[in-house]
């Protein structure tokens, strides 16, 4: 599936999970989404908040919501304030070329 920032534009300021291979559930919160489209990529980026004292390695995720399939998403830690980590998620799909059918 080709996502795009559209796509999780109704998910901003929900909870996602994550299912920990030791039995916990981590959540976090789809807080930000930055678009920075070009001509040939529509390239964006989500941004989650995690609150408590495990942070994640970088690395990729099933990501669960209670509106959405599981997602796969490779998350990458990216701050840290006090006990509040924040990931991002970076996406660049290829947009058709001009001219070309979809």
């Amino acid at each position: 599936m080709n996502y795009s920032a559209a796509y999780f534009q109704d998910y901003l300021q929900t909870a996602f999970r994550i299912e920990l291979l030791d039995g916990q559930s981590l959540a976090l919160c789809l807080d930000q989404i930055s678009v920075r489209d070009n001509a040939a990529f529509h390239q964006f980026s989500l941004f989650f908040l995690c609150q408590g004292g495990l942070q994640l390695q970088q690395g990729t995720y099933c990501l669960q919501h209670d509106s959405l399939a599981p997602l796969s998403i490779f998350l990458v830690p990216i701050a840290c304030t006090g006990n509040v980590y924040r990931y991002q998620a970076a996406f660049s799909v290829a947009l058709p070329a001009a001219g070309s059918e979809s």
